[in-house]
């Protein structure tokens, strides 16, 4: 059996190359969101702590309220917590797709981005870039399911897309020594 190619000649990145690179590159994301020094992460720990404690002191048997997590700034602290991750990813793909075609999980694995039925282009379009970053960020960070089932897609796609390569008509392919086009 052939390995799938994409138009410009390459194979197409198989789902562990690209899982592995998630990995890496939501590691990259979350160490950048814990060591930011954003000024009301102690604020929102310090919610978190206290109802935590009055949970505790309540009988953990129990589950939360949702008026009770919101009065206590739990809720806050999460949506917070998960708009500035949002943030902080969207900006790392979004610049290192632009520039380099590759996160630096998939520079790690060889792996790089394209356009479905236009591989040999150099550059990727902005509309391509936003399309996929915002699908596959706004997936990751607030409908994490949803993220779960379209990153499963590639194992039953020809075209090996997964849910935001479909929304921007992109494709990773395998592409170790891609670099400056002159």
């Amino acid at each position: 059996m052939t390995q799938a190619r994409q138009a410009d000649g390459f194979p197409l990145a198989g789902w562990f190359a690209r899982l592995a690179g998630s990995w890496i590159d939501v590691s990259v994301v979350l160490i950048v969101v814990v060591v930011t020094p954003v000024p009301w992460f102690e604020e929102w720990q310090n919610r978190f702590a206290d109802w935590f404690q009055s949970w505790v002191v309540s009988g953990p048997g129990q589950l939360p309220t949702l008026d009770e997590l919101w009065n206590y700034g739990v809720l806050q602290a999460w949506f917070g917590t998960m708009a500035v991750a949002t943030l902080i990813g969207s900006s790392y793909n979004a610049a290192s797709l632009l520039i380099f075609h590759r996160t630096l999980g998939q520079q790690a694995l060889g792996l790089r981005v394209v356009e479905r039925r236009h591989g040999l282009r150099p550059q990727l379009s902005p509309g391509l870039v936003l399309r996929r970053v915002i699908s596959q960020q706004v997936l990751l960070h607030w409908l994490y399911p949803v993220y779960l089932v379209g990153g499963l897609i590639p194992l039953f796609n020809r075209d090996r897309q997964a849910l935001w390569d479909l929304v921007a008509s992109s494709q990773v392919v395998h592409d170790p020594g891609f670099g400056p086009r002159g």
